[in-house]
Parts: structure tokens; C-alpha cells; sequence
């Protein structure tokens, strides 16, 4: 299975995240069954049927919004603690 154009981005932030130390991981786990799991999952699937229905120049679009929107949680959920 490939990862999507937006799993990639996300997933290089995280490796680079968590090598820097910003991330816990202790800090961020969760259930595998649990409905926070089950919602993610449902997430990637919509994100996955999305990014097969866009041309290129979209899913550039998608991505960037994307990035931006991973960097807006994570600094609200600093400032939340």
C-alpha cells in the first residue's frame, strides 16, 4: 500500500518530530479498537478517495492545506498544555 501525497508530508514531520524530541510517544497513544482509532481510519479512507478524484495542481493544493492545517493542531495542542 502507498501512502498518500498528505500521509507522506505528515510522516516526514512526524520522523522529524519525534527526532528532534517534540514528540512523547508515550504522550500519543491510543487504542487500536478505540473510537478515536476507528475515526482516523475513517479519515485516511476519505482523505485516500479524495486525493484519487484530484487532478496534480489539487492535490498539491490538498497537500499544502493539509501541512498547514498538521502545523495549526500542533501548536494549538502546545499551548493547550
Amino acid at each position: 500500500m502507498s501512502l498518500s501525497i498528505a500521509e507522506k508530508g505528515v510522516e516526514m514531520q512526524v520522523l522529524e518530530d519525534l527526532y528532534m524530541g517534540d514528540i512523547h510517544p508515550s504522550e500519543r497513544s491510543f487504542k487500536k479498537d478505540s473510537q478515536y482509532s476507528r475515526a482516523l481510519n475513517e479519515a485516511v479512507k476519505a482523505g485516500d478517495a479524495l486525493l484519487d478524484t484530484l487532478a496534480e495542481k489539487q492535490k498539491e493544493q490538498f497537500e499544502a492545506y493539509m501541512t498547514a492545517q498538521w502545523e495549526v493542531n500542533v501548536l494549538t495542542d502546545g499551548k493547550m498544555k
